[in-house]
């Protein structure tokens, strides 16, 4: 269920850096030459996800909030591991996709944060941990797992809820503005299940 990222021009590119770094590990005897292809395919999850964090980060230092962008990080990524939910078929189109909806999160956090009553956010944070709850893991058609797995994806994802919960609470009371970054965050996770549910994956055994 991991976000992976790749502003680097393509799969190919990817690979090819991954696949040089994981020569160059054997060759020094750090990684064992019978599992090049496990450590290649590591190695991109872990380019990707850190050039798409660092450019989630970039982009709220350049609207000058990049708290903000913290705490999306902090709200969304562990939630999404667990959660399943859309997943774009290539790394272009998966970094296209978290990078336009954080910036449309944030246009939408600027307009709206004043305006909604600290009550009404919480309410939000309530729909939208209910629906988590009860309907994560949504997996992706083309990467099924155990059952044992969706069980385990499904306590994580309602242990996630309970302290990101327990957080925008503490969040209400010290800043508003940045909870509600926090609750738009979380809803980013149900919108991505709700797009898998409809249109691009099947739902999960209900538990």
């Amino acid at each position: 269920y991991m976000l992976t990222y790749i502003p680097l021009g393509g799969r190919n590119m990817l690979r090819n850096i991954s696949s040089r770094l994981t020569d160059k590990l054997i060759a020094q005897k750090e990684f064992c030459h019978y599992d090049r292809d496990v450590y290649i395919y590591g190695i991109e999850l872990i380019i990707s996800t850190l050039a798409g964090l660092i450019s989630i980060i970039g982009v709220s230092k350049l609207y000058s909030c990049t708290i903000l962008g913290v705490i999306f990080i902090i709200f969304f990524v562990p939630l999404r591991l667990f959660t399943g939910g859309y997943h774009a078929n290539t790394y272009g189109k998966c970094y296209f996709v978290s990078i336009l909806s954080f910036g449309i999160l944030l246009s939408i956090q600027y307009f709206s944060w004043n305006k909604i009553s600290s009550l009404f956010w919480l309410f939000l944070l309530l729909v939208a941990d209910f629906y988590i709850c009860k309907n994560a893991p949504m997996i992706n058609r083309n990467q099924e797992i155990s059952p044992q797995k969706k069980q385990i994806s499904k306590a994580m994802a309602r242990k996630i809820v309970f302290v990101e919960g327990v957080l925008i609470l503490l969040l209400a009371i010290v800043d508003k503005r940045i909870m509600s970054m926090a609750v738009l965050s979380v809803w980013l996770v149900v919108i991505f299940m709700l797009l898998a549910n409809k249109y691009f994956q099947k739902g999960v055994e209900r538990s």
